[in-house]
């Protein structure tokens, strides 16, 4: 993906897609995805080196694009989905003075 001012709204150099296996985020990661991000990579120097190459625009009203651009979170925002994430149990105890 191209750098662009929205985040991950860039152009398109390159694309992977692999079979997901039952394994483990980290798993995938150390495996799949490091391979597909290294062939788009090499992919990408190919094109770099092509005259009349030019990137896909990401384009959200496509059926195979997932996903869609969302305004920026503010940073208690943030905080706020990450407690909602949590499994801790944080009950409440009030002291006595």
């Amino acid at each position: 993906m191209e750098a662009d001012r929205e985040m991950d709204a860039g152009a398109i150099w390159a694309h992977k897609s692999f079979p997901m296996r039952t394994a483990t985020k980290s798993s995938l990661f150390n495996r799949e995805v490091t391979q597909a991000a290294v062939d788009c990579l090499w992919e990408t120097l190919i094109y770099m080196d092509a005259a009349d190459f030019k990137p896909e625009p990401l384009d959200y009203d496509r059926q195979d694009v997932k996903g869609r651009l969302r305004p920026t979170m503010k940073p208690i925002t943030q905080f706020a989905v990450q407690l909602a994430r949590c499994d801790m149990d944080w009950p409440f105890q009030a002291q006595a003075h």
